[in-house]
């Protein structure tokens, strides 16, 4: 079965005072029907940039230099604005980071529900406040027709997150993707935001492209990972592979910064160093710096994202040559 989602080689430049530099180098992957994709890796490795890209909502110094997103036999990358301001929001739609900067403070829930639905469904007013009501109540909220009357700064983070996913599936979106959907959430909400995407996943056959820092997520709600680092994807696998048999440097590092309960440690894990700033763009392979395997070929040649096993691709020479 054809992937609802092909991305090929995608390139993301941004403009800054300092030159244009490469923020997003080559990013391949696919997304099946049905399927949750996490996009995993630390602040400013590009996860965030990527689902940007491939939504057309880029800024104005930022843009798509080079590659493909084929959705149902179309290159939504290159598609005329207006093209995809209709998929915006219909066919592909988006749960941003933060609900009380992405809802307007001055209208109501249910107007900029109803505002929402209009562009993209042939129904009245009336119809759409009557969906947008229903939405609410399938998200677990209670009273939602007191909530449709309610201004954003009435509400909760947890509650607002709610709206937003609300708001982005009224649509039947085929593809829903989520940018640190429970990022500044307590953890119940954040176990209730994670348990009603499943739901939702099972509901709508809705496919979903989590972005998220935190493994803990990914293991409870995606079925493949790709982990990022300074703008390209260094390894991908399945779920279960990834937690079993994590093969690159870096997504090792990032296993062990996870806190165990059975772990009689007075520190955390951490990984050395930081993620290069976009204007760096360091020679060899980016992550050779932090990196506790590196030899001298690292630091002169940049590898490439290798299958070592079906299903589980890993751009690391160590790696490709052995190590493990």
């Amino acid at each position: 079965m054809e992937p609802i989602l092909k991305v090929q080689d995608l390139h993301t430049e941004i403009q800054t005072d300092y030159g244009t530099f490469e923020a997003v180098s080559g990013v391949s992957f696919e997304l099946e029907k049905g399927e949750t994709l996490g996009l995993v890796g630390e602040s400013g490795c590009g996860k965030s940039l990527t689902s940007l890209s491939i939504t057309g909502l880029l800024g104005p110094k930022v843009r798509v230099a080079g590659g493909q997103a084929m959705f149902e036999g179309r290159d939504i990358l290159h598609l005329p604005e207006k093209e995809k301001r209709a998929l915006r929001g219909g066919e592909i739609a988006m749960i941003f980071q933060e609900p009380m900067t992405a809802l307007n403070p001055l209208f109501t829930i249910g107007n900029q529900m109803v505002e929402m639905m209009l562009p993209h469904m042939k129904i009245t007013k009336k119809e759409a406040m009557e969906r947008a009501v229903k939405l609410l109540s399938d998200m677990g909220i209670e009273r939602p027709e007191r909530i449709i009357k309610s201004y954003p700064f009435q509400l909760s983070g947890g509650m607002l997150q709610r709206v937003m996913i609300a708001m982005s599936l009224s649509c039947n979106p085929k593809i829903l993707i989520a940018d640190e959907p429970t990022t500044a959430l307590d953890v119940t909400i954040q176990a209730q935001i994670l348990k009603l995407m499943n739901e939702l996943k099972e509901k709508y056959d809705t496919s979903i492209i989590l972005i998220t820092h935190n493994l803990g997520v990914v293991a409870q709600v995606c079925d493949r990972v790709a982990v990022m680092y300074f703008g390209k994807i260094v390894e991908t696998a399945s779920v279960k592979e990834l937690f079993e048999r994590p093969l690159h440097p870096y997504t090792r590092g990032l296993m062990g910064c996870i806190p165990k309960l059975d772990r009689d440690e007075a520190l955390l894990n951490t990984i050395p160093g930081m993620v290069p700033a976009v204007t760096e763009q360091p020679k060899g392979c980016s992550f050779a710096p932090r990196c506790p395997q590196c030899m001298d070929r690292c630091l002169r040649e940049e590898p490439e994202l290798t299958k070592i096993t079906a299903g589980h691709g890993c751009r690391c020479f160590y790696v490709q040559e052995g190590g493990r």
